[in-house]
């Protein structure tokens, strides 16, 4: 997908000058997930481990899934059981104006302070949760998405979504794998699941 939404027969939309309007002609129910990437090896490509873990999660077939153009998050979801449909650089590492603010290990707390103190990182979000949009409402309702991005950027997107949420309900930071299931339903965002991988599965 890309940061525009398309038209279709759920909903109708608009963007200029980043302000979106929503007619509504039906509602939609979608579950996806935004998670870090496995377990890197030396290289930029995921280690074994790296691979048995994410092949360890069982995870069914999504019909969506977009990742960071770098190695690693690809790889993930190939392991993660799922075609990919496209990469995107917008899940790539945090841009560089947010990074001189915000060092991508801060975590939750960090993020979410960083929202609402820095224009330049509130602007960061908006553009997260525009893509979100973009790629969410095309879909058809009942299926699934799957997003893999890196360290810091996970926060972020979930935060995007869902600004508001109880972030004592994640860890301080994701770990590899680990993220969170939001259902969209066309118009909200709602914390599904926050998701926890233990690395010791993967043996």
């Amino acid at each position: 997908c890309s940061d525009n939404p398309r038209k279709n027969e759920h909903s109708k939309i608009r963007i200029t000058d980043q302000r979106m309007s929503i007619y509504y002609t039906d509602t939609i129910m979608v579950e996806f997930q935004i998670r870090r990437h496995s377990i890197q090896g030396a290289s930029k490509h995921l280690s074994n481990t790296g691979i048995k873990l994410a092949k360890s999660q069982n995870e069914k077939p999504f019909d969506l899934v977009i990742t960071s153009p770098i190695q690693r998050a690809m790889e993930t979801a190939v392991a993660l059981g799922s075609a990919i449909t496209e990469t995107n650089e917008i899940l790539g590492f945090l841009p560089k104006e947010v990074q001189v603010l915000v060092p991508y290990s801060a975590g939750f707390h960090a993020f979410k302070a960083a929202i609402k103190n820095f224009p330049q990182v509130n602007q960061c979000r908006q553009r997260y949760e525009l893509f979100f949009r973009a790629c969410l409402t095309n879909l058809e309702p009942d299926h699934r998405a799957l997003f893999v991005s890196h360290a810091g950027a996970v926060e972020m997107l979930i935060l995007a979504c869902l600004p508001n949420v109880d972030i004592s309900l994640f860890p301080q930071s994701v770990s590899q794998l680990e993220g969170a299931s939001i259902i969209f339903d066309g118009s909200q965002f709602k914390l599904n699941a926050v998701i926890r991988v233990d690395p010791n599965s993967a043996y």
